[in-house]
C-alpha cells in the first residue's frame, strides 16, 4: 500500500507538469541559496580563525595573569606571568602534550620606533622564532588565509633566530617612516632602526633593531602600528623576564572548550593567579567574536528570508492543487480513505518534488563554486588589511542541514495548507466546483 501511495503521489506531479516546475525551481533555487551562503560563512569562520588564532598569535587557549586584560596596560609589571607561573604551564603542558601541536610566548608593548628621519609609534608583539614559523607556515592559515602570509616564512624565522635584533614591519607603518619595499634591497644603514619607550619599571630604554622582513595582521586598523620583534628584544626593552600571556596551538580546535574546562578546575584547586581564555571569548579576541558574529546575523536573516520564500511557494502550489481536486478528495473520502490518507498523498508528492528540487540545487551549487573559485574573484573585506579572493567552500554537513530545514518546511507547510479541506464535509467537497 505504501509503495502503491508513493507511485500515485509521483504520478500526481505530472498533472500540471508548469505548476510541478515553477514550484520545484523555486525549492531548487532557495537551497541552492542556502548552500552558497554557508559556503561563504564557512570559508569565512576558517579564514577568520586562520588569520586570529595563527597570524596574530591568539592561539586556541591562552594562559594570562589574572586580571591582565583589564589592566596589563596600565600596570604591565604587575600582571606578567613571572617565573612560578611560567613553570605551572610548562606542566600543564606536559599533561596535555598529546593535544598540543605547539606552544608560544608572547609579550607586547607599545613605544616608538625611529629611522633617524622619522618616529611613529609602534605596537610590537615580541615572540619566538619557532613560534613564528609554526603559526606562519601552519596547513590551515596557507588553506584560508594565504593572501596575509610571508612567502618567506622559513627564511624570516630563521633570520629571528640568527638574529635576536631582527624586526618586521607592516607595509603600512614602512610608508609613514617613509622606507621603500622590499626592505632586503635597502643598505644596511636604512634598515638599522632604534626601538624606544618606558620599560615597565617606569624608566626610559632604547634598543636596536635590524629591519629584515615584512608582514601583516590582516587587519586594517591595526597594520600601521604592528611590529613583530624577537621575544628577548622586547624583554631587553621593558626590562622584564615576565610573559604577557602563553598560548597554546591544539592539533584539534575541536577540543579548546573541553581542555580549557579541565585546565580551570586544574587552576582553581592549585589557586594560581591564571586565566584561561579561548580564541572565541570576546574579551581575548573582539575581532574574531565581533566579526563572525556580524556573519552569523547576517546569515540568518537570508535563511529566514529564502525559507520564507519557499513556503510562500509551496503553499502557492498545494493550495491550487487541492482547489483543483476538491471532487477527487471528496470522491476518495466517500470510499473510506480518511483525511490522514488523503494528507499523506500530498505531502508524499510534495516531499518527492522537494528531494528532486535539492539535488538539482546542490548540483547547481557545486558548479557555482567551481566557477566563482576559478575566476580569482577579488574583493576587499571590510576591516581587513589588502584584498583577497572570493572563495566559496563547500561543507556537506550544512547541506545536509539545509537539505533536512527544507524538507521539514515543506511537510509542515503541506500539512497545513492541507489540514483544512481534507476535512471538510464529504458532501461539500463533491459539490464544491473549486472556487
Amino acid at each position: 500500500m505504501n509503495l502503491i501511495g508513493w507511485k500515485l503521489a509521483a504520478r500526481n506531479l505530472s498533472r500540471n507538469p508548469r505548476r510541478t516546475w515553477v514550484t520545484g525551481i523555486a525549492i531548487a533555487s532557495g537551497f541552492c541559496g542556502l548552500v552558497l551562503l554557508s559556503a561563504y560563512i564557512y570559508r569565512s569562520q576558517k579564514a577568520v580563525m586562520a588569520t586570529s588564532v595563527y597570524l596574530n598569535h591568539q592561539g586556541h587557549l591562552a594562559f594570562l595573569k589574572k586580571n591582565s586584560l583589564s589592566y596589563f596596560q596600565s600596570r604591565p609589571a604587575k600582571y606578567l606571568l613571572q617565573k612560578e607561573e611560567q613553570e605551572l604551564i610548562e606542566k600543564l603542558k606536559q599533561e596535555f602534550s598529546a593535544e598540543i601541536e605547539f606552544q608560544g610566548k608572547y609579550l607586547s608593548g607599545a613605544g616608538l620606533v625611529s629611522n633617524g628621519k622619522s618616529s611613529v609609534p609602534f605596537i610590537a608583539l615580541g615572540l619566538e622564532a619557532e613560534a613564528l614559523l609554526n603559526a606562519g607556515a601552519h596547513p590551515q592559515v596557507k588553506k584560508y588565509a594565504a593572501d596575509w602570509i610571508l612567502d618567506n616564512i622559513e627564511s624570516v624565522a630563521a633570520e629571528f633566530k640568527k638574529d635576536p635584533s631582527s624586526i618586521s614591519m607592516t607595509l603600512s607603518m614602512a610608508e609613514l617612516l617613509g622606507i621603500p619595499f622590499p626592505f632586503d634591497k635597502l643598505p644596511e644603514s636604512e634598515r638599522s632602526l632604534q626601538l624606544s619607550g618606558l620599560s615597565f619599571q617606569g624608566d626610559f630604554n632604547a634598543v636596536n633593531a635590524n629591519l629584515a622582513m615584512k608582514h601583516t595582521t590582516g587587519m586594517e586598523m591595526a597594520d600601521p602600528t604592528s611590529l613583530r620583534v624577537t621575544l628577548s628584544t622586547l624583554q631587553s626593552l621593558f626590562q622584564t623576564e615576565g610573559l604577557q600571556y602563553v598560548a597554546w596551538f591544539f592539533r584539534e580546535p575541536a577540543k579548546t572548550h573541553a581542555i580549557q574546562a579541565r585546565l580551570q578546575k586544574i587552576i582553581q584547586e592549585q589557586n594560581a593567579p591564571i586565566e584561561v581564555y579561548s580564541y572565541d571569548n570576546n574579551e581575548w579576541d573582539p575581532y574574531y567574536v565581533g566579526t563572525m558574529n556580524f556573519l552569523y546575523v547576517i546569515a540568518v536573516f537570508f535563511v529566514f528570508l529564502i525559507c520564507g520564500a519557499v513556503s510562500l511557494a509551496i503553499v502557492n502550489s498545494t493550495t491550487l492543487g487541492i482547489l483543483e481536486r476538491l471532487r477527487e478528495i471528496g470522491t476518495l473520502r466517500s470510499l473510506g480513505f480518511s483525511p490522514l490518507h488523503i494528507q499523506s498523498l500530498f505531502l508524499r508528492e510534495n516531499s518527492i518534488l522537494s528531494l528532486i528540487s535539492v539535488v538539482f540545487g546542490l548540483v547547481a551549487s557545486v558548479i557555482v563554486i567551481q566557477v566563482v573559485n576559478s575566476s580569482n574573484i577579488r574583493f576587499h573585506p571590510p576591516g581587513t588589511q589588502g584584498d583577497a579572493q572570493f572563495l566559496l567552500i563547500l561543507n556537506f554537513v550544512f547541506v545536509l542541514i539545509f537539505a533536512l530545514i527544507l524538507l521539514l518546511i515543506t511537510l509542515i507547510t503541506t500539512w497545513i495548507v492541507t489540514r483544512k479541506y481534507t476535512r471538510a464535509r464529504v458532501v461539500t467537497l463533491l459539490t464544491d466546483a473549486g472556487g
